[in-house]
């Protein structure tokens, strides 16, 4: 996927490198969590997966602030 500003330009490459982990995290690491794959008891998969999804909000506000509006995100 190519990253674009509104205006049509190609977003800098931070924000496809902050793009790239929010997926990263989205389609690999919280799947595992989610199916236990690490042997972690029901506590300690519940506080990962809330603190992942925490970092991916705060990834997604990085990422609209690297485009220039703080909703860009929605829009990826």
């Amino acid at each position: 996927m190519k990253l674009t500003n509104y205006d049509g330009t190609e977003a800098s490459d931070e924000a496809y490198n902050i793009h790239e982990s929010i997926e990263t995290m989205r389609k690999f690491t919280l799947p595992r969590l989610k199916n236990n794959t690490y042997n972690l008891t029901e506590e300690d998969k519940n506080d990962r997966i809330k603190a992942i999804k925490n970092y991916i909000s705060k990834l997604q506000h990085d990422l609209g602030v690297e485009l220039g509006n703080d909703k860009a995100w929605e829009n990826v």
